[in-house]
């Protein structure tokens, strides 16, 4: 498993030298970077998912429960109980101290407890009751632990690509891979190859790897899939790669938002589907109830009159604010939509 890790283009690197805080600290700006600072819950818990699967070996500390930690980027050295960032970030903006049954952190317990580490196990270890795996305890700093140093700013590589379908592969795995959405584009990082991907993607539409694929289109092919899927299969459908391979592959191919609709109602209520089975089936799946006789009514009498096709009512139903919210439409904008073929 590597032992470098990006998180919101910042890169970060599990250094295995058991060293003191200050040892540390300083061999981290020997490196052009600094020991970690977490500013977030969601950069804390991406980092403690990185960590904790490589934390069997780590170093563990008396003072600490003897639980395994790794050391962070903040002291108290200058004055007690005041925690400063080695970055000046404002401390005060996010913090995840230990707690349980046994009391808080941070305690300064026999007094010398002046330097910042992420516990990789509860403490005291094994049952806790101070603290569990990814939160913060004050402990000794002539502790010599394993460091985690952060870089700021990746120097990003723009890849542009044309004003048709646009595809890139990526040796490895998804997992492998960190997509995030960018002003320009989306930016794609990884360092499980022997170089270290940092792509910014710019009108690329289809990312491949060894095991699936990653489409970016959310306001294109790909989004009118995903909320078709939603709409007409119900919203766990639209976790399911194959039935998103199936329908970019079939608007990738050159066929119309109209006959993918109508693919998809074939599949959920077959070719001698009625009226009123769509209107049900696409009300239950939007707003999460079925619809009332006098809605039901209404929509039945649209269709029949010709104010709408099956077709152009699913339509309508897929673009809809509460199909988009049941199926975290602005999650798939963020991250993109994985396909198979």
């Amino acid at each position: 498993m590597s032992e470098i890790v990006f998180y919101n283009n910042h890169q970060y690197q599990l250094i295995q030298v058991a060293s003191n805080w200050a040892n540390a600290k300083t061999a981290a700006t020997n490196l052009g970077g600094y020991l970690a600072v977490i500013e977030s819950s969601a950069e804390n818990q991406a980092l403690a998912d990185f960590l904790l699967p490589l934390s069997n070996q780590f170093p563990s500390a008396i003072d600490g429960g003897d639980a395994r930690y790794i050391w962070l980027g903040a002291s108290d050295i200058a004055t007690e109980g005041s925690w400063s960032w080695v970055n000046d970030a404002d401390f005060s903006q996010y913090n995840n101290w230990g707690n349980g049954i046994y009391g808080s952190e941070p305690d300064n317990s026999m007094g010398n407890q002046d330097a910042l580490a992420m516990g990789m196990t509860p403490w005291p270890y094994p049952e806790g009751g101070l603290g569990t795996a990814g939160q913060w305890n004050d402990i000794d700093q002539a502790n010599n632990l394993y460091y985690l140093v952060e870089w700021d700013d990746i120097a990003l590589t723009q890849v542009t690509g044309t004003t048709a379908l646009d595809d890139k592969s990526y040796s490895g795995n998804a997992y492998d891979h960190t997509v995030s959405k960018t002003a320009a584009g989306y930016q794609i990082l990884s360092s499980s190859g022997s170089t270290p991907i940092s792509d910014e993607l710019v009108s690329i539409e289809r990312l491949h790897f060894t095991d699936r694929n990653l489409a970016l289109d959310l306001e294109g092919n790909a989004g009118f899939v995903a909320k078709t899927i939603g709409a007409v299969l119900g919203w766990g459908a639209v976790a399911n790669q194959s039935y998103a391979g199936i329908g970019i592959q079939f608007l990738d191919n050159g066929n119309s938002q109209t006959q993918l609709m109508s693919l998809a109602l074939n599949a959920a209520l077959g070719g001698d589907r009625t009226n009123e089975s769509v209107v049900e089936l696409l009300y239950t799946n939007v707003m999460g109830v079925a619809p009332s006789l006098a809605e039901k009514n209404y929509y039945v009498a649209n269709l029949e009159n010709g104010a709408y096709s099956q077709e152009s009512l699913g339509i309508l139903a897929a673009e809809t604010a509460a199909n988009s919210f049941n199926i975290d439409f602005s999650g798939l904008q963020e991250q993109g939509y994985f396909y198979t073929l």
